[in-house]
């Protein structure tokens, strides 16, 4: 695939200040030369933009030129023009059964075929529509507008220039046909032909999502013709002075219409992402899925805390590949540093390890400020003491003592993670839960999996409506906003499904209403609280759309694939708009939502092949979910 530069420098010449947000993008087929010359004559013809970028080649029918417009224009007002010689490429000749167009304002040939006016529009939307090279979808535009193209020539016009165009010459050539006596198309049919491209073109930009700037009338005569003083020397096109003329009717209209235009329905207003045909069905681009804003989603000023379930650990290796600060609050001592972790706890910035639910996540954020401490805070267990909220921690304390200063250091860390972060990216990942009889404390694993001892007086299960996780998340944000206002928040919902239920449902269902409940609840947070985003990263891996190899054999653990297609859509969002080929550093773990345990600096160091084969193996030491449910 060439790269931008590439396909700009074979493909298209593109002239002016790229860079300026203010300049109008003109591109298109030939009739746009009068446009650019308009422009170019500003000084003589008033009313042309102050600052316009040319998009021009010698052969535009080809997906690479529209490429290079779409790439161009994004973020600016796009001027485009869409063919406009059909009425002379296809009947400036009478060949054929001859035929008239009936309309009102014209009389009418009886002795000759009727045509209806309307099939002449059809047939001339047709012409557009079918393009070999037709326009592609351009939702990242601030406005696209398709212009009038210019009416036909009077007979003496057509046959002063016939044989200085080499492609009615050959034409001439071909028929036998003497320039001074060949069959021209009487002028009335030609521009009811012209007449029936320019309703063509309006119905086109309506159905694109475009403003359809009509030619003035002052450009016509009172044959409807093209006044000679807005021709140009050959049969068809238009000179500088058309094109000042048509600039004028552009920024009137623009003028007129600066936001949104009217409609004979809500959908007409809709951009080319809304429709399925055109954003799924064809086109589909993952960072389109986004939903746009004027700020990237993340700066390179930022500092980034990620929270969240097994899913949200595979961007760390990305954002810091791409450039961007990871804050991390709670490392090991380094002099102990290159000990194995366990359950991927160092993933994260505060050694929190995976959280699952948001009523977890604000449970934390409020122990870290002191406003709540669980009463089932800790087990004892074969002369350790385990933190029930990192149960899979390798290194546990043996004292209480010990336990209370380092859970205590942790929580230090964990609040100075909030507290200085300037992005939070939160993945949410079940809706299931165990938690504390007592005082409603969640776990991140069943007490009595990965450690403790399941007693049902005093442990229960908890499956949250979409309703509580708005509400918790609402809640941790309100807290969040009281220790560090400004701080941004992306909420993801992780495409990794469940690896078993605890409810009576199919694991299938079940996993299905998790996810569903938990996008409910982010769209509603989005729409309720200020500063907050959602990225579709549970839409890019699992929609229709999705490859099937964005998941591995088991259908449940996310591929590289998978993950790179999230990561490339959310760095295309940020500062910069990075895309990586791969992550800097192999994730610390793996793509299929599973830590790689004692043996993460090999895995790193191993081929891919290698490396997924570890993933696959490592049942023994999975994320809490999945060892929770182990051997089951």
């Amino acid at each position: 695939m060439k790269a931008a530069s590439d396909m700009e420098q074979d493909f298209a010449s593109v002239e002016g200040p790229t860079t300026d947000p203010d300049a109008i993008v003109l591109a298109g087929h030939s009739h746009m030369i009068a446009l650019y010359q308009g422009w170019l004559e500003r000084a003589k013809y008033v009313g042309a933009p102050d600052k316009v970028v040319t998009v021009r080649s010698k052969g535009i029918a080809i997906p690479e030129y529209w490429e290079v417009v779409k790439r161009t224009a994004e973020g600016r007002t796009l001027v485009v023009v869409l063919n406009g010689n059909q009425q002379n490429t296809h009947f400036l000749f009478r060949t054929g059964l001859p035929f008239d167009i009936i309309r009102q304002n014209r009389s009418y040939d009886s002795t000759l075929a009727a045509v209806p006016f309307e099939m002449a529009v059809s047939y001339m939307y047709r012409t557009i529509t079918e393009d070999p090279v037709p326009v592609p979808p351009m939702p990242a535009i601030r406005r696209m507008v398709v212009v009038g193209t210019p009416p036909p020539k009077s007979d003496e016009t057509v046959r002063r220039w016939l044989t200085t165009e080499d492609h009615y010459a050959a034409r001439l050539a071909t028929l036998g046909w003497d320039p001074a006596s060949a069959p021209v198309s009487p002028l009335e049919l030609r521009v009811a032909l012209w007449e029936a491209l320019q309703k063509a073109l309006s119905l086109y930009s309506s159905k694109i999502g475009a403003l359809f700037v009509p030619v003035p009338q002052d450009a016509q005569d009172e044959t409807g013709a093209l006044r000679e003083e807005y021709s140009n020397s050959d049969v068809t096109h238009a000179n500088a002075a058309y094109g000042a003329l048509l600039w004028q009717e552009v920024a009137k209209r623009l003028a007129a219409e600066p936001g949104d235009r009217p409609a004979r329905h809500p959908y007409q207003k809709q951009s080319q992402r809304a429709f399925w045909s055109r954003a799924v069905a064809k086109n589909f681009d993952n960072a389109d899925v986004v939903t746009k804003s004027a700020d990237p989603l993340i700066t390179s000023g930022d500092q980034v805390v990620s929270a969240g379930s097994c899913f949200a650990s595979n961007l760390v290796p990305y954002l810091e590949g791409a450039g961007f600060h990871y804050l991390r609050t709670e490392t090991p001592h380094p002099a102990f540093a290159s000990l194995p972790d366990n359950l991927g706890y160092r993933n994260f910035s505060a050694a929190y390890g995976n959280i699952y639910t948001a009523r977890q996540l604000r449970q934390l954020l409020d122990r870290s400020l002191g406003l709540y401490k669980p009463a089932e805070d800790r087990w004892h267990s074969a002369g350790h003491v385990i933190d029930p909220f990192r149960p899979g921690q390798r290194y546990a304390a043996t004292t209480d003592a010990e336990f209370d200063v380092l859970t205590q250091r942790h929580l230090d860390a964990v609040r100075a993670a909030f507290t200085q972060a300037t992005v939070l990216v939160f993945t949410l990942g079940l809706t299931e839960a165990w938690i504390s009889r007592a005082d409603g404390a969640v776990f991140p694993a069943c007490p009595g999996t990965i450690a403790g001892e399941f007693d049902p007086a005093k442990h229960a299960f908890k499956n949250f409506t979409s309703s509580e996780v708005r509400d918790d998340l609402l809640a941790f944000i309100e807290r969040l906003r009281s220790v560090n206002p400004s701080v941004r928040l992306i909420l993801t919902v992780s495409p990794v499904p469940l690896v078993a239920t605890a409810t009576d449902q199919h694991v299938l269902s079940a996993t299905i209403y998790s996810k569903s409940a938990l996008r409910v609840a982010a769209a509603e947070v989005c729409a309720t609280a200020t500063g907050v985003s959602y990225f579709p990263a549970y839409e890019i891996v699992t929609g229709p759309q999705a490859p099937y190899d964005f998941f591995e054999a088991d259908r449940r653990d996310v591929s590289r694939a998978g993950v790179q297609a999230v990561m490339n859509a959310l760095l295309a969002h940020c500062e910069g708009g990075n895309v990586l080929a791969q992550p800097a550093a192999k994730p610390a773990q793996t793509v299929n939502d599973k830590p790689a345990g004692p043996d993460r600096a090999e895995a790193a160091a191993s081929p891919d092949n290698e490396w997924q084969k570890l993933s696959q193996a490592l049942v023994e030491a999975e994320c809490e979910e999945a060892m929770a449910n182990a051997g089951n």
